[in-house]
């Protein structure tokens, strides 16, 4: 009867803290993330006028700085939108020369030409100068791709080659690859559900099949640098047709299948390389374990298809990439192995 008053309390606590962001899911329309998503080629040609060298050097003030963005329309005439771009996220702003970037739009403006105000779109850059770097930005947004492959609950990206002009240095741009990550309130009308957002979320209240499918995702990549009780690179959705939470997960530039040369575990955990697997979630009923651990296993011929089929990838890199989930594979036939690292948390 105590458990029953302590969780019953817990629950109404959680519910009081959360803050439910409703979105119109009647009619997404036309959105800017939605036309550049849906450019025909694999990579789409932007060019962004900023003061970008400035926003390089305060990267780590976040200052709101006016831009002009412009591409080609599905139409194929030009599209040009004033808005306002700075740089933004953790740790990656801190290692990399080139931040990740918020490109923030007016949403009366987006009205008036027509879009739905979806007003802020992520994009993360090329770390630095370099194919090294690029290779790590391909395999982060192959990341994305496969767990698009594993649930429709996903962020959408478009890999974007961005040219930017420098307006306080006449002549000087910077070419870099870039992901367009899909806007979590854009995400949310497409599939008509709500934006939760909590401080603190716990496994007792997301879908368990949901939850497996994105831990063992996590596990398949190689990534530990994620919580889901503080929403550290995992976003929390509420979808109409599911009782809980749906978690959904981004920024993998940490994990194994990336390999960048900055990302290491953390120091609580008993790994020393971030190529190594290791299972830092729930302990998940067998059942569970079972159903996710068969999507999976049907997935696999698409997992290793998406790798060949990015032609951003060299060759070696695709296979390279194939290497590193070919154990995760054979241990999709391990019932013995599965139970063990996701039921009995045995790493």
């Amino acid at each position: 009867m105590k458990n029953t008053l302590t969780l019953f309390a817990l629950c109404f606590f959680v519910v009081l803290s959360a803050k439910v962001v409703a979105q119109d899911t009647l009619l997404l329309g036309k959105t800017v993330f939605q036309e550049l998503y849906q450019w025909p080629e694999e990579v789409v040609e932007l060019t962004i006028e900023t003061p970008f060298r400035n926003i390089i050097q305060k990267k780590g003030l976040e200052e709101l700085k006016k831009a002009t963005l412009r591409y080609t329309g599905g139409d194929g005439q030009p599209v040009q939108h004033e808005l306002q771009i700075r740089a933004r996220g953790n740790r990656r702003k801190e290692v990399c020369y080139f931040p990740p970037l918020k490109m923030k739009f007016s949403k009366s403006a987006l009205t008036q030409a027509g879009y739905a105000p979806f007003h802020e779109i992520k994009l993360a850059n090329s770390c630095r100068p370099g194919e090294i770097n690029n290779l790590y930005l391909f395999k982060e947004y192959l990341g994305y791709r496969l767990y698009n492959l594993i649930s429709p609950y996903s962020f959408r990206v478009k890999l974007a080659k961005i040219t930017y002009l420098d307006v306080d240095r006449e002549g000087q741009s910077t070419e870099l690859f870039a992901i367009l990550i899909e806007p979590e309130a854009e995400l949310c009308a497409r599939l008509g559900a709500q934006v939760i957002e909590r401080k603190l979320t716990y496994g007792v209240f997301v879908e368990p099949f949901h939850l497996g499918q994105m831990e063992v995702f996590q596990y398949m990549i190689g990534n530990t640098d994620w919580n889901l009780s503080n929403r550290h690179n995992i976003a929390t959705i509420k979808a109409p047709e599911k009782s809980k939470l749906i978690a959904i997960p981004y920024d993998f530039d940490y994990s194994g299948l990336v390999g960048t040369d900055y990302a290491e575990p953390n120091e609580s955990l008993p790994i020393q390389d971030v190529g190594q697997r290791y299972h830092k979630g729930e302990a998940f009923n067998p059942e569970t374990i079972r159903q996710v651990g068969e999507n999976f296993l049907g997935l696999t011929t698409s997992f290793q298809q998406a790798c060949r089929d990015l032609n951003a990838l060299s060759l070696r890199a695709a296979k390279e990439t194939e290497a590193y989930l070919a154990p995760f594979f054979k241990m999709l036939n391990d019932s013995r192995r599965m139970k063990q690292v996701f039921v009995e948390k045995i790493n």
